[in-house]
């Protein structure tokens, strides 16, 4: 079996952020159960990486040394809570340098998609900005927004965002563990038509009713197997084997 692994903006995801930068490890603050987060999605066989951009220190601000200071601090807490951080891919570049590593540009993402082998399209990218959000969409993963830093900003000026959004980390980690949870679809009701099987699933969440269909051609109704539920506290999702995430419609 492939490993799994959640890929992890730093600022604004697992610690708080500062406009002024976090220049010492005295100025990183783990945001609640961010450290928890982490740890369940370690505890079920989850590997964290981590993709931040840090331009602090292309301006100065603090150096390489100061950085791996501050990461030091970051793996010991988040070690002592249970948890590892498998890997940190950092951008030492300014914003105006033309690189290929600075987010929202993908390299980082490629690379470590290079150095693991891994399967980006199978995986989540959680991070609190528009920039993390291109990223992990140009890479090919599955991007998911928290709002403990910049999503105000990232919300406001783009409405039409159609991706996971949850309240912080541990939320959103809760949402990866319980796609692992694979639930039998209940009360499944089959339309044929012509060549196309349609399907109508109903449930209820939080007292309120959804109903949802979809479609298959013959060959592959053949294989619906199983639907996988998880839900923010919001919205309900629910992913087919070979369709991707998709979010209920309420009635």
């Amino acid at each position: 079996m492939p490993d799994k692994y959640v890929l992890l903006d730093r600022d604004g995801v697992i610690n708080i952020d500062s406009g002024d930068f976090i220049k010492s490890p005295d100025e990183w603050l783990p945001i609640a159960n961010s450290l928890e987060a982490i740890a369940q999605l370690c505890q079920a066989g989850y590997k964290i990486i981590v993709i931040t951009n840090q331009s602090g220190v292309g301006r100065k601000l603090y150096s390489d040394a100061d950085l791996t200071a501050i990461h030091l601090k970051m793996q010991q807490l988040v070690n002592a809570s249970g948890g590892k951080i498998e890997h940190i891919y950092y951008c030492p570049h300014l914003p105006t340098t033309e690189c290929h590593c600075r987010k929202p540009k993908a390299g980082m993402l490629l690379q470590f998609a290079k150095d693991y082998k891994a399967d980006l399209n199978a995986l989540y990218f959680i991070g609190d900005s528009l920039r993390d959000l291109q990223a992990g969409t140009a890479a090919g993963a599955k991007p998911i927004l928290v709002k403990t830093g910049n999503d105000i900003k990232t919300l406001m000026t783009n409405p039409e965002l159609e991706i996971p959004i949850f309240e912080n980390l541990y939320d959103a980690s809760k949402f990866i563990l319980s796609e692992q949870l694979i639930i039998n679809a209940p009360k499944i009701r089959t339309i044929n038509a012509s060549h196309i099987n349609r399907y109508c699933l109903f449930c209820y969440f939080n007292d309120t009713f959804f109903h949802i269909s979809f479609s298959f051609t013959l060959q592959a109704s053949r294989s619906l197997g199983a639907i996988c539920f998880s839900h923010d506290q919001a919205n309900l999702w629910f992913k087919l084997p070979s369709n991707g995430l998709r979010k209920f419609k309420q009635c």
